[in-house]
């Protein structure tokens, strides 16, 4: 059962970590096109 949890807290971080760049890289194209 604690294998599974750090599994899924390992997942939760992956995600997360996909998440924040996926925005930033947004943001940045965004302010490439604004310019």
């Amino acid at each position: 059962m604690m294998k599974y949890l750090k599994y899924l807290a390992y997942v939760d971080l992956f995600l997360l970590a996909l998440g924040t760049w996926t925005w930033m890289l947004t943001a940045i194209f965004m302010a490439v096109l604004d310019s």
